[in-house]
């Protein structure tokens, strides 16, 4: 009898997380923001990814939220190699635990994957980043797997 139970219970979950949870369950398990900041290892443990008028913000931060990573690109962006300024359609920022706020002044974000169907983007980028004291970061090695909305 047990025996059968857990078969029943077993169809069951995987009915439902057919039905309901296995893409939302996959997009969070598989969401992937990393770099190195000043040669310190940035790696966030929250990631999510939305477009909204036309622009595709990807939001890393820690649990904490004493860092955070920004990506804003258009959505429509396609494969391929973009520079980074402060200004203009490709942007990223850093938080640091002191809530200085770092803008890519320049560097290169690459786009190696965009499928808009599926919703999921892949790339790489590097940047120096200044804040409005003119301090700097040096992001590099930064790489993201993301899935959005």
């Amino acid at each position: 009898m047990k025996i059968y139970r857990s078969r029943i219970m077993l169809i069951v979950l995987a009915a439902v997380l057919t039905q309901t949870g296995c893409k939302t369950i996959e997009r969070a398990l598989y969401n992937v923001l990393r770099a190195t900041v000043n040669n310190k290892l940035f790696s966030t443990q929250v990631v999510s990814g939305t477009v909204v008028a036309g622009r595709l913000t990807l939001a890393a931060t820690t649990t904490t939220g004493s860092q955070a990573m920004t990506i804003v690109v258009p959505s429509t962006i396609k494969p391929g190699n973009y520079k980074l300024t402060s200004t203009g359609s490709y942007l990223i920022e850093y938080k640091a635990g002191n809530h200085d706020v770092y803008a890519a002044s320049s560097g290169e974000l690459t786009i190696t994957s965009h499928d808009t169907n599926l919703k999921k983007i892949k790339g790489t980028f590097h940047f120096k980043g200044l804040n409005l004291r003119s301090a700097s970061v040096d992001v590099t090695n930064g790489s993201f797997t993301v899935s959005y909305y």
